[in-house]
């Protein structure tokens, strides 16, 4: 027997379908994202993560101080996410000797000297703490994307890995992320990789 492709990942669906079936899940998510996001902290909790739950921008940066401290780290990366325009984590470093990172390569920049620089750096850091693209509250998993501002490094190399997860960021389930990806696969937007990392 023909096994069944799931509806989320069929390659076969047409545009129209893609981008109706999109707007239901962020709909959807935007409606639901006080349970979403509670859902994302258990299953987070479950598959390992330590999860920290901010109710503003200062204790985002008070417990990344914190975490700095406990690890005695001296340098921390961290990605260009848009979080990070409200959530000021440079000053607070700075206040206590730790030096700060941003993984991003500039217009002025020559992109092979500094991705060996940056890679240099990244091999030698303690913390890392970046943005997200989506949280997945089925899987507690977070969803990194291709983008100027967020090297894949940033993530992967540091041995710890601090995430700061919004609430209108939290989608229900993988399928979700698929078809979300599939919109943007079909209107050109894809980039050259994802993360999830769980």
């Amino acid at each position: 027997a023909p096994s069944i492709i799931p509806s989320e990942t069929g390659l076969f669906r047409d545009s129209a379908t893609v981008k109706s079936d999109a707007r239901s899940i962020v709909g959807d998510a935007e409606t639901r994202e006080d349970e979403l996001f509670t859902i994302l902290e258990r299953t987070a909790s479950e598959a390992g993560w330590h999860v920290f739950r901010a109710s503003n921008p200062d204790q985002i940066s008070s417990y990344i101080v914190s975490l700095v401290k406990r690890l005695g780290a001296d340098t921390l990366l961290r990605s260009d996410h848009d979080v990070f325009s409200h959530v000021d984590i440079e000053s607070r470093l700075s206040s206590i000797g730790t030096e700060l990172t941003r993984m991003t390569i500039n217009s002025g920049d020559d992109p092979d000297v500094r991705r060996s620089s940056l890679r240099q750096i990244a091999t030698e850091a303690k913390i890392a703490v970046t943005g997200v693209d989506y949280g997945i509250a089925e899987t507690g998993s977070c969803v990194l994307l291709a983008s100027e501002s967020v090297s894949r490094l940033v993530a992967l190399l540091p041995p710890v890995h601090v995430a700061i997860v919004m609430k209108s960021q939290v989608i229900e389930h993988l399928e979700d992320l698929f078809t979300l990806r599939r919109e943007a696969f079909i209107d050109g937007r894809l980039g050259s990789y994802m993360n999830i990392i769980s």
